[in-house]
């Protein structure tokens, strides 16, 4: 995969169509919903010292902070070389809007997606590991 492409398209919104996912079709009306990913970065997850350029780490990257981050990557890198899947799992950060079902804008949900990592890689692509890092609340809620 071109990560650099990528790249450059995670650098500006992208809307997504997403169909109830099959994994909650039972629990949620069938309806295609409209979501954004405000912002995309990926990088290889195992490529010798290689780890998220610091901007991954602050308010700059895309919707991300913390010192913990560090952990969350270090945790990845040992999951996926214990799966024996190091070589082929990237990295990615994303910033989305509220309801994006995240695992589905990866896999593309057998074409429930509509814009979805998978497709913009030209390859299948699995969620491994999800971890959500910050949730923004609008003002008006945090009262």
């Amino acid at each position: 995969a071109d990560l650099a492409a990528l790249n450059k398209k995670g650098a500006k919104p992208w809307d997504v169509d997403q169909r109830t996912p099959t994994r909650v079709a039972g629990r949620r009306a069938n309806l295609v919903r409209q979501r954004r990913v405000l912002a995309l970065r990926a990088w290889p997850l195992l490529d010798g010292d290689n780890e998220p350029p610091p901007e991954a780490f602050s308010a700059g990257g895309p919707g991300l902070g913390g010192a913990d981050v560090r952990e969350v990557v270090e945790e990845g890198r040992v999951k996926a070389a214990a799966a024996g899947a190091a070589e082929n799992c990237l990295w990615v950060a994303l910033h989305t809007s509220a309801g994006t079902y995240v695992k589905e804008f990866v896999s593309g949900d057998e074409g429930r997606t509509e814009q979805s990592l998978a497709r913009a890689l030209g390859c299948g692509a699995t969620c491994f590991q999800l971890d959500v890092l910050e949730v923004i609340m609008p003002q008006w809620l945090q009262s």
